[in-house]
């Protein structure tokens, strides 16, 4: 696993995704303490598996649209492989599309030290996604300091197990106009959670407003989550559609 250090953070910090040329490595990802996503749930209709041809999960993204899902930049700035996207609450009953195309910002550089990472991707679908899968809408507003979102993401827990969707709430600690930082003692993502969604609640409706991008060494800490409608221009010229 690739580690790399934030300069503008206190702390070093890890990309939370084993990284690569050609297939990955096997997912190391856990949202902590977190809890099973309900089964049927908004958790469930939207949030995907990343899946080399290999079947190993090793990131997770959002349903943004019924053809496109949005993820890290760092999940696929180095992936050689065919992509497939997992939908389902675990990898024992996966439903499987194949990935037409993907692209990853063009602002990621690979380095965590410029004032804007861009570590965002979307990925295309070769068809809809199946029956009871539903995208979410990417949430346009702002975030004050100390607001609930909710983390999901696919990996191993701490009681063991992986390749199932587990969710969790923290608390918004900063935010720029790119990214939004977030924390709660106890909880949170962790490494292979990449490219997973963070939700607010939006009226009555969950919306996606980021997707994990890095987090302290050893997951006891902050993570990063890029702010998914700061490239919402990005995401609509390469989709052709209005998100």
């Amino acid at each position: 696993m690739r580690s790399i250090q934030i300069l503008s953070l206190p702390l070093a910090m890890l990309a939370l995704s084993a990284c690569g040329t050609g297939e990955p490595a096997t997912s190391e990802s856990k949202i902590i303490n977190g809890t099973l996503a309900p089964d049927g749930g908004v958790i469930e209709q939207s949030t995907v598996a990343l899946v080399s041809s290999n079947g190993q999960v090793f990131c997770t993204g959002t349903l943004i649209h019924k053809n496109f899902v949005v993820s890290a930049g760092h999940c696929l700035s180095n992936f050689g492989g065919t992509l497939y996207i997992g939908f389902g609450r675990s990898s024992s009953e996966f439903q499987y599309v194949k990935a037409a195309d993907y692209e990853v910002s063009p602002g990621y550089t690979g380095s965590f030290n410029k004032a804007v990472p861009s570590d965002i991707s979307v990925i295309e679908l070769s068809s809809a996604a199946p029956a009871g899968y539903k995208p979410v809408a990417i949430y346009k507003g702002t975030v004050a300091q100390g607001s609930s979102l909710a983390l999901a993401g696919f990996g191993q827990t701490q009681s063991g197990g992986s390749g199932r969707l587990y969710y969790t709430s923290v608390g918004v600690t900063s935010k720029t106009s790119n990214e939004i930082t977030v924390y709660k003692g106890g909880t949170g993502s962790c490494y292979g959670d990449s490219g997973g969604p963070a939700y607010v609640t939006s009226g009555s409706s969950l919306q996606v407003i980021g997707a994990t991008s890095r987090g302290q060494a050893g997951c006891g800490g902050s993570s990063v989550y890029t702010n998914v409608a700061y490239h919402l221009n990005w995401l609509r010229g390469w989709t052709g559609v209005s998100l």
